[in-house]
């Protein structure tokens, strides 16, 4: 088995290594996540106990999602910003050269 998937992990020119194990959890939470039904969850990968199949549910890992979403959200309007503050600094600083040269005296 392990074989048959790094053979199709390769086929995919993925550079990641797979395992059967992982390839396994990684259905599981991603069927768990998409339904949110633990009872086909269970069906699915064979287990008779709910406690062996929420292992597959990670409320921690969607709070860690969201909050890295509105992170990149603030990194990305946070750039938006010091690029308006730039170019209005820039445009400022050379309006007080031009004023400064106007009403300048030579020493």
């Amino acid at each position: 088995m392990e074989a048959l998937v790094k053979k199709y992990t390769k086929a995919f020119k993925s550079n990641k290594s797979m395992s059967p194990h992982k390839l396994r959890h990684t259905y599981g939470t991603n069927l768990m996540e998409q339904s949110g039904d633990i009872h086909l969850l269970m069906t699915q990968l064979g287990h008779t106990s709910t406690t062996t199949a929420a292992l597959y549910t990670n409320p921690e890992q969607e709070k860690a999602k969201k909050a890295a979403k509105k992170l990149g959200e603030r990194r990305t309007n946070y750039r938006e910003k010091v690029k308006k503050e730039k170019i209005s600094s820039l445009r400022l600083f050379s309006l007080r050269a031009q004023n400064n040269a106007k009403y300048s005296t030579p020493l």
